[in-house]
């Protein structure tokens, strides 16, 4: 089956004009975009289950695809090029899972992916995914809060720290420029997940209240829930185990089992340093927590462990040097403010501080593993959020999250810092401005009047709940009958406007109008972030990935 199309020919006749050519946009282009939009959102709530040892990739699409109610098909001529075929015999045990992630897994084992097109999901090699990118525009400017944005800034964040060899910099298809208060993004559908994320997790964080300051992360992973949950219950589940001469399959079904965690095997990887899925374990500890068990196997045998989505994947530690996991640490208590006072930093202080906080983790944390000794690890600070963005493995971001919390529980001006207070500044003049009056005379007289204060404009980006399914089509009607409803005399598309993103709906507007907006848009499941200027509590600990307590689990496993 083959999915090129064929050159489409222009046939010679007069350019239709402007007009005619933005009529052709929404006619043809539009529609499909819409309908991308749609099977994302239908293939990304979905889940799904595999129990499949040597049966055909074309097979296995099918039943995915039965399951999920999603089209699949196969990019012949794409395995052609690399030597493989829609009878390749895949093994894969999984139970009911994210589609999208069992997807990921089951690919990555015959070193293909996926992407999303009108027709639904399209099996192919990476090589022609990265031929075939989206376009995709993400808003920013309720993340920079900031009437002079440094988008160079935010850039420089993300391909630094989001698959940096996707990007064009470094030889990568890849590209993001600034416009319009945000970045036009052009990628793989799957690192276009991983942005979401990323912007996801840089507004969580703009949440967190500067009191009462508790250790944080944020991973970008597109089910970051079910991913955090996962790392806590790995850590809460108490485990006696000892194993003598026992295959790892079978030591990952049973532990799989009795900890209800999805556990998978990276056949793959093993077989690249000589293993496999028979390879005898040997395992003698008492009263551990499950996370710390499963360390002590691996490293027995040269594995390793990570996390995808809420799947627990057992594999080597170069293959997990490939597939970093990217995360957000807030660092605001420790950057932005004078030690013991409350004083906001200077600019430039604060870059020191987020220096001196980098170099003091790349010198201590597997200095090897990062990338200024040749490893594969970025850290890379995001001025505007106070926090470190993170590509490291599971382990090393486990060890980034034990330092700073030893720092913060040495330091109890770190845990309850004084209010925060800005350095005084001397207040200037009330502006003021010359308006002609004229007497009766008609003669040119003059008073001084007030200038008019300016008004106060926010940006607020508000999402869709996750029961509420709104395609972009209602988000779109429902962002029009916005306008008319509130303030319609005030909404001119240039300083003051509302767009419809495929996530929710994006708005620049006055503060008080903002309020009327948050309440219109409330009722119909599209969530009004708390305000900015509020002391927002942090959120509960399922949303931590380390450091909290998990369910306590039974007891021994063997």
């Amino acid at each position: 089956m083959q999915f090129s199309s064929p050159a489409y020919q222009q046939p010679q006749q007069e350019l239709p004009t402007q007009a005619a050519l933005i009529d052709i946009k929404e006619k043809i282009s539009a529609p499909e975009y819409k309908q991308i939009l749609g099977m994302e959102n239908r293939w990304q709530s979905a889940s799904a289950y595999l129990q499949t040892v040597d049966v055909p990739l074309k097979d296995v699409a099918f039943l995915i695809s039965d399951q999920t109610r999603v089209p699949i098909r196969i990019d012949e001529r794409a395995l052609e090029d690399v030597g493989l075929s829609v009878d390749v015999p895949v093994t894969c045990a999984l139970p009911r899972v994210a589609a999208e992630t069992l997807m990921i897994l089951m690919l990555r084992d015959l070193d293909l992916t996926y992407m999303i097109d009108t027709g639904g999901i399209v099996i192919t090699t990476p090589e022609e995914a990265e031929s075939n990118l989206q376009i995709r525009f993400y808003s920013a400017e309720d993340i920079f809060r900031d009437s002079h944005p440094d988008f160079d800034h935010l850039i420089e964040t993300i391909t630094s720290t989001v698959e940096p060899e996707s990007w064009e910099e470094l030889g990568g298809s890849g590209s993001i420029v600034p416009l319009r208060g945000g970045v036009i993004v052009s990628q793989t559908y799957l690192i276009h997940r991983k942005l979401e994320g990323l912007f996801t997790a840089i507004r969580k964080g703009h949440q967190l209240s500067t009191q009462n300051y508790e250790s944080r992360m944020f991973s970008i992973s597109a089910y970051a829930d079910k991913e955090n949950a996962t790392a806590v219950k790995l850590r809460g589940i108490p485990t006696t185990a000892k194993i003598v001469d026992t295959p790892l399959e079978r030591v990952i079904d049973k532990l799989s089992s009795q900890s209800q965690l999805a556990m998978f095997i990276d056949n793959r990887a093993l077989e690249d340093v000589g293993l496999s899925t028979d390879t005898p374990v040997n395992v003698d500890v008492k009263n551990v927590s499950l996370y710390q068990m499963l360390n002590v196997m691996c490293e027995s045998i040269d594995l390793t462990i990570r996390l995808e989505g809420e799947v627990v994947v057992i594999t080597t530690p170069e293959e997990a040097e490939r597939e970093l996991d990217t995360r957000l640490f807030l660092v605001r208590d420790m950057v932005r403010y004078q030690r013991g006072t409350g004083i906001q930093n200077s600019k430039r202080e604060v870059s020191v501080q987020f220096d001196d906080l980098i170099e003091a983790i790349t010198t201590t944390v597997e200095p090897e593993s990062w990338e200024e000794l040749g490893g594969p690890g970025s850290i890379s600070p995001f001025y505007y959020n106070d926090c470190l963005v993170v590509s490291q493995t599971h382990q090393v971001h486990y060890k980034m999250f034990e330092m700073l919390e030893q720092i913060r529980k040495s330091d109890p001006t770190l845990l309850h810092p004084p209010t925060p207070v800005r350095s005084p500044r001397p207040q200037p003049p009330a502006a003021r401005q010359v308006a002609p009056v004229f007497g009766q005379t008609g003669s040119p007289a003059t008073t001084i009047v007030p200038r008019a204060a300016k008004p106060d404009i926010t940006v607020v980006t508000y999402s869709i709940s996750q029961d509420a399914a709104l395609s972009i089509e209602k988000l779109q009607a429902l962002t029009e009958q916005l306008k008319k409803a509130i303030a319609p005399e005030s909404w001119d598309g240039d300083q003051i406007f509302a767009d419809a993103t495929h996530s929710g709906v994006f708005v620049r507007q006055r503060r008080d109008i903002q309020k009327e907006v948050a309440a219109f848009l409330a009722k119909h499941g599209i969530s009004a972030p708390v305000d900015a200027d509020e002391t927002i509590p942090a959120e509960p600990s399922p949303q931590d990935d380390f450091g909290q307590q998990g369910n306590s689990g039974g007891g021994g496993i063997f």
